[in-house]
Parts: C-alpha cells; sequence; structure tokens
C-alpha cells in the first residue's frame, strides 16, 4: 500500500501516477512491467516514486486492491438482484463474464492472470478481509442466503465460495489462454457446465431437502 506521502501530493499527481501504473500493469505481464515507463509516463522523478511506493509489488497491491473492490461490488449486486441466491447470481453474469474477457478488456485479464500467483492473492486478501466488519468481501458473503444451500455452517458456506472462486478462476484463465480457438457460446457453455455441477451437489431444493 502506499507511504503516507503519497496521500500528502495532491489529487492530480496521484490520479497521474495510478493512471500510469493502471496503463503499465494492462499493457504487459508483471513480470515485464517497467517502473521507469511508469515514472515516464506520470512525468516523476524516480526518487520521488521512492518517496510513495516500496516498489513494483507494493505498487500491484495498490492497483489489485482497487480492482478486487470493484469486483466484489458487482458480485454482491447480482447476489442481491437473486434474492441471495449465489448460483442463479453466478448464472446470470455468465454472459457478460465472458464478453468481458472476449472484448476491450484483454489487459485487465493479463494483469490477473499473467502470473500464478496473482489470483491467489486477491482471493486470500478477500478471505482476510472477510474478518472485518464492514468490509466489501463481508458485504457479499452477507448477502448470500444459505437457506437455499446444502450446508450447515459458515465455514462450510465459506469453502463453498472458495470453490466456486478457483473454479471461475481457472475458467477465465482457460478462456483468455484460448479465446483465439473457443467462441463465445462454448466458453459461456463450459462455466455453466461447472457452475450447475456445484448447484446440483449444493442446493437444497435440488438436493430435495
Amino acid at each position: 500500500m502506499p507511504k503516507s506521502t503519497f496521500y500528502r501530493i495532491s489529487e492530480e499527481k496521484q490520479n497521474r501516477i495510478m493512471s500510469a501504473a493502471r496503463k503499465e500493469f494492462l499493457s504487459v505481464p508483471y513480470s515485464e512491467v517497467s517502473i521507469n515507463r511508469i515514472i515516464k509516463e506520470a512525468e516523476i522523478p524516480r526518487g520521488s516514486f521512492y518517496q510513495y511506493f516500496d516498489g513494483k509489488e507494493d505498487l500491484f497491491y495498490f492497483v489489485l486492491q482497487e480492482n478486487k473492490n470493484s469486483l466484489l461490488r458487482t458480485a454482491t449486486r447480482e447476489i442481491e438482484k437473486t434474492d441471495g441466491d449465489i448460483f442463479k447470481g453466478i448464472e446470470n453474469h455468465i454472459d457478460r463474464l465472458v464478453e468481458f474477457i472476449y472484448y476491450d478488456n484483454s489487459g485487465k485479464v493479463r494483469m490477473l492472470f499473467s502470473e500464478p500467483w496473482i489470483f491467489e492473492t486477491i482471493w486470500m486478501a478477500v478471505m482476510k478481509e472477510k474478518t472485518c466488519e464492514g468490509s466489501v468481501s463481508n458485504s457479499l458473503i452477507s448477502k448470500i442466503d444459505c437457506s437455499l444451500l446444502d450446508i450447515d455452517s459458515e465455514e462450510e458456506l465459506m469453502l463453498l465460495v472458495s470453490i466456486l472462486a478457483a473454479v471461475l478462476k481457472d475458467s477465465i484463465g482457460k478462456i483468455f489462454v484460448c479465446s483465439d480457438r473457443i467462441d463465445e457460446a462454448v466458453a459461456k457453455d463450459m462455466i455453466r457446465a461447472k457452475i450447475h455441477t456445484l448447484k446440483r451437489h449444493y442446493s437444497k431444493k435440488i438436493n430435495g431437502n
């Protein structure tokens, strides 16, 4: 996260630095990100950069934090629309999810999947934040209607959410890598099949409980 000095500079300068950072992280895989290109784009001295951030990793986590919260807010809205039905919320969002991968967002997907550890880092941050009252991830979990699910505890709910996250991560990663060989319809069906399998196992209605 940024050092306190970052928050003491003008908002215009903060925005300039973050705009340059987003552009760089969305343009190339993490391993190829260049601090030199970021400071040149932001028009700041190299020494100033290290007054605001410890380094590339520190800046990257800050950019990821913004994207993570945006994704969680979107997921929360989808669950609210379906009265807490987590499976229906995901199913309703599959078309948009696949379109996100195929159209004009390759940079964002690359940022998340260019290195194996990146998504895991985001997910661990989500799980850690879940314990914080009023957090974005805690808000998402609270919207899930557990009475629709064949689970007996919060631990089982968290396990289900973790499994869903892993399934979506794996699906998005494979679709992104193979997007030139898999058309949208196939990609959507692939995700739906996986979600339906989990729904069949975890849904009380389908299990007849």
